[in-house]
């Protein structure tokens, strides 16, 4: 499924709602019908808050025609397929940014998520677990991690995370950094962690969205 048959339902929200203020203006002989219906086009979620707040008060019952009550059921009728239509145009955004590339869907997201796949709003809200169960954070405007246990701060090009996802802590000085990528000397490395972020899966990619694999 992919954004077009989003953008589809949307445009027919917006019909619907334009219908359905038609028929309704029409049943009530509501003057200035035009403005509402071209409002509720282009704007229909405040346009049709509006119109239904204050049609009741703009009905002129002298120019109701005698289908009136038809008009007004069909009118009623379209607004609840407008909402339908609406809710699965919702629907169908989610399943596909689901289903899309992670680099897109996880990476450029406005979530963001810890190993453990728990979600957060803000980058610096994600927590960075060490195996003892200490928690980090990322505070990228001083680049470097901050220990939520005793606020003390370590510079970022020490802090690391493992094959695991865990936070961990190497003097960069000790091994060889490459392209984001520490190497310890032996067999092990390791991302630096102001790259690490997470899917909701727990896998681990860098910050262009690539997917890492560590030993």
């Amino acid at each position: 499924m992919d954004f077009s048959f989003n953008i589809i339902l949307l445009i027919v929200f917006h019909i619907l709602t334009a219908c359905a203020v038609s028929k309704d203006c029409t049943a009530r002989g509501i003057k200035k019908k035009d403005a509402y219906v071209i409002s509720s086009f282009f704007f229909p979620i405040i346009a049709g808050i509006v119109y239904g707040c204050k049609r009741k008060r703009l009905s002129q019952a002298d120019d109701m025609p005698e289908n009136s009550s038809k008009l007004i059921s069909s009118a009623k009728v379209l607004g609840v397929i407008a909402v339908i239509t609406l809710a699965a145009s919702g629907v169908a955004g989610t399943m596909t940014m689901n289903n899309s590339d992670p680099m897109l869907t996880e990476h450029y997201d406005i979530i963001k998520y810890d190993r453990e796949g728990k979600p957060y709003f803000f980058n610096q809200k994600v927590k960075f677990y060490d195996r003892q169960g200490n928690v980090y954070y990322k505070d990228d405007f001083n680049s470097s991690f901050i220990d939520a246990q005793t606020n003390e701060e370590y510079d970022y090009l020490n802090c690391y995370v493992d094959k695991d996802g865990y936070f961990v802590q190497h003097d960069v000085y000790s091994g060889t950094l490459d392209h984001m990528i520490f190497h310890d000397g032996s067999e092990h490395s390791y991302l630096l962690g102001i790259t690490a972020q997470w899917n909701r899966d727990g896998e681990l990619y860098d910050s262009d969205g690539n997917r890492i694999y560590l030993t």
